[in-house]
């Protein structure tokens, strides 16, 4: 289930209460974190400590989407005003 949160979390956040998420940086978030799930999960053992792998991942695909959506063309006002209530 750690995965769908990493995965889709930041990502309804953000399409949300940002106007400036693309497309491209939706996906990348996605990508960002399911994998950072998947790695921390078979990859990264952490032994003696309590260690949840959605916060990194969570956190990860946040930044990716902002970073990705900031380097990619806007959408157009026309496709921004089709999801204004």
């Amino acid at each position: 289930m750690g995965c769908f949160g990493a995965a889709f979390g930041p990502l309804m956040i953000l399409a949300l209460c940002w106007k400036g998420t693309t497309k491209a940086g939706a996906i990348t978030g996605m990508i960002v974190g399911a994998a950072t799930i998947f790695v921390v999960k078979n990859y990264i053992s952490i032994e003696g400590e309590y260690f949840y792998e959605l916060m990194p991942a969570f956190i990860l695909a946040f930044i990716s989407i902002v970073v990705v959506s900031k380097l990619t063309q806007k959408p157009s006002e026309a496709t921004l005003n089709k999801f204004q209530f």
